[in-house]
């Protein structure tokens, strides 16, 4: 048997090269995550914004909707998309919110 502290070492470069992270569970955690931290800051956005968010109700509820359809349409073609690509993609992503947050911070 394998001590623990290789097991744990061999399970984190997994995590980080992806072997064991599949695409759904990342996607899966994010929304987890997403969720959680948004039913803490919701209650207050509505004590301290209320007749404001209100006055939005139009555009939450066709962000909502967007947000839904677009979980449906995704899902599948996210199943479609090889690891290889879904990582490219990423940490383009990831980059370009990275630049564009240093971008607005020296400005």
């Amino acid at each position: 048997m394998t001590p623990w502290h290789l097991r744990a070492r061999s399970f984190h470069a997994e995590i980080f090269g992806f072997t064991l992270l599949v695409v759904i569970a990342f996607v899966a955690t994010a929304t987890a995550i997403a969720l959680i931290v948004d039913l803490a800051r919701v209650p207050v956005y509505l004590m301290t914004q209320g007749q404001d968010i209100l006055n939005l109700w139009f555009v939450i509820t066709a962000s909502t909707a967007g947000v839904i359809i677009g979980t449906l349409v995704g899902a599948p073609i996210l199943k479609r998309v090889p690891k290889k690509i879904f990582r490219r993609v990423v940490a383009a992503i990831v980059l370009l919110l990275g630049g564009v947050m240093l971008f607005s911070i020296t400005q």
